[in-house]
């Protein structure tokens, strides 16, 4: 048996020998021709590779899309003169409506944020239908596929509304000048994170100087003649306001004694509550009407005076058909939106109008604006005239 064992070890070496031999050459071979396959392929690959990085440095920094869809590859000098381009087209359409190179600048960082400033073709998974430089979807009555993809029209549509009737778009935001712009943004594009477009402020600050737009541009808070709204800013004012006053402002509000501390509230028999900045003028708008007591003229009782919150008064004030306008008058309501100013909160803010300077600016008087009034239901005067500018909306009462 061990004779066998011996025999058959030695067969076995013999036979791996034999195999290693006639395989080994073909081995050998099939590593030489992988090894040529492989320097040819490496011979094409180099030299295209090289060719892109020339043109790249030949152009400048490739910029990569960051908002909210892609961008196909462009050459960089190509990609830079169609961001220039659209950001002078926006900027066109913002000063041809009457609006400041604030505006224009707003409008550019949204197309950034939206589509780096190019105007694309497609959408994304959250917006298949999205189109153009704002990423504006037909589907949500921003016009037809032809019009969100023509710059100036998109334009337009971001800054007064996809109706072009100035009911909407950037403009429709109260005090949106005094707003960080990506919350400004934000309301009219309605996307879900409101600090979205702070990312991209540099950016479209170094098109937009690039450009070489003005963004110091005058122009007003609203386009002209906008619904409500006066045509002219009437002659003798800077500013777009009337001179003229109604008395001597004073803390006259009749409630004052009742009206309980912060935080409590009492129905008043207008139908707001003691103390509040609807409360007061409630009572002023009656009181230049002649009404100083219950029943009041205007009231909720009477029908005609039930406007909610403060930042739904100017759309109760529209309903009605009564004046809304960008010009100040004395006896006006001074009207701010939802965080439309300083010491303004999420239910908006009405003060009165007392008085308009000859250099068209408002003295304001209020109640229950903290910036300017101890906490809780208390009377202030504003210490500078303000400038209309800074005011959402001014509501004119019946008869004005």
């Amino acid at each position: 048996m061990d004779v066998l064992k011996g025999a058959g070890r030695l067969l076995g070496q013999a036979l791996k020998a034999t195999l290693t031999a006639v395989f080994g050459k073909y081995l050998l071979i099939a590593a030489v021709i992988g090894g040529i396959i492989a320097l040819v392929a490496m011979a094409l690959v180099v030299p295209s590779i090289s060719a892109d990085q020339k043109r790249i440095q030949a152009g400048g920094e490739v910029c990569v899309p960051t908002g909210n869809t892609g961008i196909p590859p462009a050459a960089p000098g190509a990609f830079l003169q169609q961001q220039i381009a659209n950001a002078k087209t926006i900027d066109g359409e913002a000063a041809r409506l009457g609006l400041s190179g604030k505006a224009s600048r707003v409008a550019i960082i949204t197309a950034y944020g939206e589509s780096t400033l190019i105007n694309i073709d497609h959408g994304d998974l959250a917006g298949p239908d999205s189109r153009g430089l704002f990423q504006q979807r037909p589907s949500q009555g921003w016009g037809t596929n032809e019009q969100v993809m023509d710059p100036a029209y998109a334009a337009t549509s971001f800054l007064i509304g996809p109706k072009h009737d100035r009911s909407g778009g950037l403009v429709s935001i109260a005090g949106w000048e005094s707003m960080e712009p990506t919350l400004a943004i934000n309301k009219v594009q309605r996307n879900a994170n409101p600090n979205h477009y702070s990312a991209f402020y540099a950016a479209a600050d170094d098109i937009i100087k690039r450009a070489g737009i003005d963004v110091g541009r005058a122009g007003s808070t609203e386009a002209a003649e906008g619904p409500g709204s006066t045509d002219d800013a009437p002659s003798g004012s800077s500013c777009g306001g009337q001179p003229g006053k109604i008395g001597e402002p004073s803390d006259d509000y009749p409630f004052k004694s009742i009206t309980p501390g912060p935080g409590i509230y009492v129905a008043d028999p207008m139908g707001y509550f003691y103390g509040e900045c609807t409360s007061f003028v409630a009572w002023r708008i009656n009181r230049d009407a002649g009404s100083n007591g219950a029943p009041f003229k205007f009231s909720s009782a009477a029908g005609n005076f039930s406007n909610g919150n403060a930042s739904d008064w100017k759309t109760a004030w529209e309903s009605r058909g009564w004046k809304v306008s960008n010009v100040p008058v004395p006896g006006a309501v001074a009207w701010w939106g939802s965080f439309g100013g300083t010491g303004i909160g999420s239910a908006g803010h009405v003060a009165y109008v007392s008085e308009v300077t000859a250099e068209g600016k408002v003295i304001i008087e209020e109640y229950n604006n903290t910036h300017y009034a101890p906490p809780g239901h208390k009377y202030a005067k504003r210490p500078q005239p303000e400038d209309p500018a800074n005011v959402g909306a001014f509501l004119y009462p019946p008869g004005k």
